[in-house]
């Protein structure tokens, strides 16, 4: 997919876009294969959703962070992820997704 959107005419924020994702993708699944230490990667696509949007569109979007600390609750509720495997990936989102923009 990152091949055929070089190729052809793709905007950068989507390039970026993907980058970012493959990314964050990538360390999640070195740190779930390497330490055994599960992630949220529910929390991390809101993470990813919420950052990008607000790059793209407006910081004032930033108000949709309380559904992202939503999922994480949620996550911990149903006892599949503690609060720090969400805390954790949610802050490895926004630091990729940030630094690709």
């Amino acid at each position: 997919m990152l091949a055929r959107l070089l190729l052809l005419p793709a905007s950068r924020q989507l390039v970026a876009t993907l980058v970012a994702v493959i990314i964050a993708f990538s360390l999640t699944t070195l740190i779930i294969q390497g330490a055994k230490y599960k992630i949220s990667l529910h929390v991390d696509s809101a993470a990813d959703m919420v950052m990008v949007w607000c790059l793209l569109v407006s910081l004032i979007d930033l108000l949709l962070l309380p559904l992202v600390v939503l999922i994480a609750w949620a996550r911990w509720k149903l006892e599949e992820r503690t609060s720090l495997q969400a805390i954790g990936r949610a802050t490895l989102a926004i630091a990729v997704t940030a630094t690709m923009f």
